[in-house]
């Protein structure tokens, strides 16, 4: 009877594993296909955001918990992940082995890798807003894990692998005025780089400011506030002139702004969050970071 029993455990794992598997290879699927659309940002948003959703809710039709949806998350990020790199060596055997990373996919080729996971959790979510027996606990967690992974990479590969040195000079920008010109002629002349610049510097470290808020909650009110507050300006001027120090990057003032709004947002987001889903499900749920 007990060996009955394990056998049955181990299949219903082994079927969980197999769906979570099957729907992360749909999702890279649809990622991959978008990659051949860069440049055609509402193309990509749709389609990944349209797939996500689908999905994740025929993955909720089999498993209330949601951890399968957070396994198939985990599972595709580690895809992604290992596709983008055997890409990446690929182009370093093809160019002799250069000495640093080969620029072979632009942002908004991240962007629809960070909208998969954004659009699945969304829905796994509004689920446990609306559903008193669902407990999501497993899926927050393996979700986070996916995330996390995700956000690394971005970070290291947008502040360190693709900024290689030119053999120019980077110069120091704190002039507001300049560069509020520069951002209107640039617009007009290249709007979808420019969009993307500015949307990416205001929310690329919003997750980072939420992460923030979470890991200070159980301190004081005005500690907390301290914190969120100067540890943005102080971060974002150090981070933004060792760019001018190492010569990898340009250091400019709406970088610095952008980047600590972004962080300021998103640690806002958190006690907003907290407070919607209590309106909402009526104090069943308090906060998202636990039961």
């Amino acid at each position: 009877m007990e060996k009955k029993r394990e056998i049955k455990q181990n299949l219903s794992r082994f079927s969980q594993w197999a769906r979570a598997f099957v729907i992360a290879l749909m999702w890279l699927g649809a990622c991959g296909y978008c990659f051949f659309y860069t440049g055609k940002t509402l193309f990509q948003l749709a389609d990944c955001a349209a797939a996500s959703v689908g999905l994740t809710a025929l993955l909720r039709a089999f498993d209330r918990s949601g951890r399968t949806v957070g396994l198939a998350q985990l599972l595709f990020v580690c895809l992604w992940l290992t596709c983008a790199l055997s890409y990446q060596f690929k182009l370093q055997i093809a160019q002799g082995w250069p000495g640093y990373w080969i620029y072979c996919f632009y942002f908004d080729s991240l962007l629809t890798q960070g909208t998969v996971w954004l659009c699945s959790t969304l829905v796994v979510t509004i689920w446990r807003l609306f559903d008193r027996r669902s407990d999501p606990t497993r899926f927050f967690r393996l979700s986070g894990a996916a995330f996390v992974l995700f956000y690394v990479f971005l970070l290291i590969y947008s502040f360190y692998l693709v900024r290689m040195k030119s053999g120019g000079s980077y110069p120091l920008n704190f002039s507001v005025s300049t560069t509020v010109q520069m951002y209107l002629a640039e617009i007009r002349a290249n709007p979808y780089e420019m969009w993307m610049m500015i949307f990416g510097n205001l929310f690329y470290f919003t997750p980072l400011g939420y992460i923030f808020f979470v890991a200070l909650r159980r301190r004081k009110p005005l500690f907390r506030f301290l914190v969120i507050l100067l540890f943005a300006p102080v971060a974002f001027f150090l981070l933004e002139y060792s760019q001018y120090v190492f010569q990898i990057g340009y250091c400019e003032i709406d970088d610095m702004l952008m980047n600590a709004f972004g962080f300021w947002f998103g640690a806002a987001l958190a006690p907003l969050s907290d407070w919607l889903a209590a309106r909402v499900t009526k104090q069943r749920v308090t906060h998202f970071w636990g039961k």
